[in-house]
C-alpha cells in the first residue's frame, strides 16, 4: 500500500486541492488535517474511496490488479502442471504408497527429485547385492535390500522391477506432486475421485432432479476419467474429469438421459465447493 506522500492525488478526493507545504510531510495523527480536516479516517481515502484497495487500482490510477492477476496466474499454473502430469503419467501405473511420515509438499518434491537422480546407482547396488545373495541368509538379504531402497524413500519391501519402469513411475509421482502443490483441491481429483464424484452428483441431483438422494455406490472407470454414482430407483449420475482442473462435468445416464452440466470448483480444507 502506498504512503500518503507518494500519491497526493488521493487528498483531492476529499475537499479542495492537496495541501502544498513544500515537500509532502506525513499528515498529523491527531489535531486536524491542515485546518478543516478533523481527524484521519481509519480506513478510506477522503471521499468515494470507502476503504483502501488491497491491491492497486486506485480509481483512475492505471495500476494492474495484482489480486486478479495472481488468481489467473495460479489457475494457469495449475493447468500447465496438470498437463505435464498427464503427459508424464500416460501409460504409467503408480499405486498409492503409504509412508510412515507424511511429507510436506516441498519435502516430497525434493525426495522424488533425489530418487530420480539416485535410481541408476540404486540399480547398480541392487545388482551387486544380487550377486552376493548366495552368500547371505534370507534375513541378511532383506535387511540389506531394505537399507538400499529406503534411502530413496521407498518402502522396505517394494519390488522395483526395471530401471526404466522405476524412472517413469518416479517422474509421474514428481509431476503429480508438483501439480498437487499448486492445485486448489490438493489433487483429490486423482487421489479421491469417489469423494469428488459423490459431491458433484449429489449437487446435480438436488439442482436438476429436485431430490436429495443418498448414493449407494461409486464406480470409477476409464482410468479415472469418469465415475458413475448410483442412487436408489436405478438413477445413475456420471461425473467426468475431462476438464480438470477448470471444471467438472455431470450428467444423468440412467434410467434416462438428463441434461449435462458443467461446474467450476475449488476446495477449502479439502472440502469441495461448486460454483
Amino acid at each position: 500500500m502506498r504512503s500518503y506522500r507518494s500519491s497526493p492525488a488521493r487528498f483531492r478526493s476529499y475537499r479542495g486541492p492537496a495541501p502544498t507545504y513544500g515537500y509532502y510531510r506525513e499528515p498529523p495523527l491527531y489535531g486536524g488535517y491542515y485546518g478543516y480536516y478533523r481527524e484521519p479516517p481509519l480506513v478510506g481515502y477522503y471521499g468515494y474511496y470507502r476503504e483502501p484497495p488491497l491491491f492497486g487500482d486506485y480509481g483512475d490510477d492505471p495500476e494492474f490488479d495484482i489480486a486478479d492477476a495472481s488468481a489467473a496466474a495460479g489457475r494457469q499454473a495449475s493447468r500447465d502442471l496438470y498437463a505435464k502430469y498427464q503427459s508424464a503419467c500416460k501409460g504409467v501405473r503408480v499405486l498409492q504408497r503409504l509412508r510412515k511420515t507424511k511429507l510436506s509438499p516441498l519435502a516430497e518434491e525434493r525426495m522424488l527429485e533425489e530418487r530420480i537422480a539416485g535410481l541408476p546407482q540404486l540399480f547398480k547396488d541392487l545388482a551387486a547385492l544380487g550377486r552376493r545373495a548366495l552368500t547371505m541368509t534370507n534375513k541378511e538379504y532383506k535387511k540389506e535390500y531394505a537399507k538400499l531402497v529406503t534411502r530413496l524413500g521407498y518402502p522396505p519391501d517394494i519390488y522395483l522391477g526395471r530401471l526404466d519402469t522405476a524412472l517413469a513411475e518416479a517422474r509421474c509421482e514428481l509431476s503429480f506432486s508438483k501439480w498437487r502443490f499448486a492445485a486448489s483441491c490438493d489433487g483429490m481429483e486423482v487421489d479421491d475421485p469417489q469423494y469428488i464424484s459423490r459431491r458433484v452428483a449429489d449437487h446435480y441431483a438436488q439442482t436438476e432432479l429436485g431430490r436429495t438422494l443418498g448414493s449407494l455406490k461409486v464406480t470409477c472407470k476409464g482410468g479415472g476419467r469418469w465415475c458413475d454414482v448410483d442412487y436408489p430407483n436405478d438413477i445413475t449420475i456420471r461425473v467426468g474429469f475431462a476438464k480438470v482442473p477448470d471444471s467438472l462435468i455431470a450428467v444423468q445416464v440412467a434410467p434416462r438421459l438428463g441434461p449435462q452440466r458443467e461446474y467450476t470448483y475449488s476446495c477449502f480444507k479439502r472440502n469441495l465447493i461448486l460454483h
